[in-house]
């Protein structure tokens, strides 16, 4: 999917349970865990732009 982490960031995606997807925009959405948003609405980061 080719999106920047910091490390912190990069083993939580690997290693918990987020996803992580390219948007039809190009801009990466972040799902989380069902555990922490039943609902598992979409995340993007606000200060990125395309």
């Amino acid at each position: 999917n080719l999106t920047l982490l910091c490390g912190f960031h990069h083993r939580l995606i690997h290693h918990g349970d987020w996803q992580v997807r390219m948007a039809a925009d190009g801009l990466p959405e972040f799902i989380p865990p069902q555990y922490l948003d039943p609902l598992q609405r979409i995340r993007r980061n606000t200060l990125q732009r395309a």
